[in-house]
């Protein structure tokens, strides 16, 4: 994942940087590090935001 992606997919799905580290549970500016390439995107990263659309995608449904 690079950092204009998440930064795309952050956008895309209507959060802000602290609204998806809340999400994560990580510090608000570790995501603006990671979209500026200050800090390496971890691995887990991917897994985590298909969890939060799925989550997401189900709340709309409700």
């Amino acid at each position: 994942m690079t950092p204009e992606y998440l930064k795309e997919w952050r956008n895309k799905n209507g959060l802000t940087q602290s609204a998806l580290a809340e999400k994560l549970n990580v510090a608000g500016m570790t995501v603006s590090r990671w979209e500026t390439g200050l800090r390496a995107i971890p691995p887990f990263l991917s897994l985590a935001l298909q969890a939060i659309e799925c989550e997401t995608k189900t709340r709309k449904e409700d």
